[in-house]
């Protein structure tokens, strides 16, 4: 991870630190090259960034809340939940998860843990990863196991849409114009806003 220089004299300009008088070019390369914070919160950690998605102009944090491990069994709701706050009121936008992460316990209780909170909908950005259903006849790229796995998990995470889909790997036994074909309808029903893939080869990607 990126280790950033936060501590407010170095967020000045040079100009200021040695105490002379800023002319204007150097106030607007300070604004320039100071990252930019859209999250309204006084509790934001010093250092944590957000950056666009590709061209989407979704802007995500620099660091997001794994849960493979934060919903694990060995960790308690309670415990889970205190993660989850911290890394909210810290700045951190992004929550990853996946159908299969600690068998579709991490959706269940993110999503009760989200209905607790009320934090405002457009203030953090789930992303969720299909292909790898807890039931081996229900795993695979068809056109009916995308839309099943998605309803299942705006369900499981009491969501209306879910802002990223991760298409997991490639289904050699699926075309990519049928999962292609899937996504656009998933999208256009509002579930989804955008979708993209993790462990394809480029060869699987074309």
């Amino acid at each position: 991870m990126e280790e950033f220089q936060s501590s407010n004299e170095l967020q000045q300009p040079l100009c200021m630190q040695h105490q002379q008088p800023c002319s204007k070019e150097q106030l607007l390369l300070q604004n320039i090259n100071t990252p930019s914070v859209t999250r309204q919160s006084s509790t934001v950690t010093p250092g944590l960034r957000y950056r666009n998605i590709g061209k989407s102009g979704l802007r995500v944090s620099n660091v997001g809340l794994g849960t493979w491990v934060t919903f694990g069994n060995n960790v308690s709701e309670e415990q889970a939940e205190a993660v989850v706050q911290a890394a909210y009121e810290s700045g951190i936008n992004v929550f990853d998860l996946s159908e299969a992460h600690c068998g579709i316990r991490a959706e269940l209780e993110l999503g009760h843990i989200l209905q607790k909170k009320g934090w405002k909908r457009s203030s953090y950005i789930v992303t969720t990863k299909i292909y790898w259903n807890s039931k081996s006849e229900e795993r695979g790229l068809s056109r009916k196991h995308i839309i099943e796995s998605v309803r299942a998990s705006l369900a499981r995470l009491q969501l209306s849409y879910i802002d990223v889909v991760i298409v997991h790997r490639a289904d050699p036994m699926c075309p990519t114009e049928e999962v292609v074909r899937a996504m656009h309808h998933v999208i256009g029903q509002g579930w989804v806003m955008y979708w993209g893939t993790a462990k394809w080869t480029p060869v699987e990607v074309m």
